[in-house]
């Protein structure tokens, strides 16, 4: 049978783990949603660069056009 003083300070070392896995989960949420939210923004910066070269592509084609120099 163990002690009061050895049974409350294997209490006090289990709140404290307690603790840092509760900090520890936190964290984790945290870095999650910070991920997801940088991975909707490249694939959102990515589909407007590709809208954009397709726009830099028909004013091009059109600007040809309208200075006689299109093939």
């Amino acid at each position: 049978m163990i002690n009061r003083d050895t049974h409350k300070e294997l209490c006090d070392k289990y709140l404290e783990l307690k603790k840092q896995y509760g900090l520890g989960r936190e964290q984790y949420a945290q870095l999650k949603r910070d991920s997801d939210y940088w991975e909707t923004q490249a694939k959102t910066l990515r589909t407007r660069n590709v809208q954009l070269l397709e726009d830099v592509s028909s004013l091009s084609a059109q600007l040809r056009l309208w200075k006689g120099t299109a093939p």
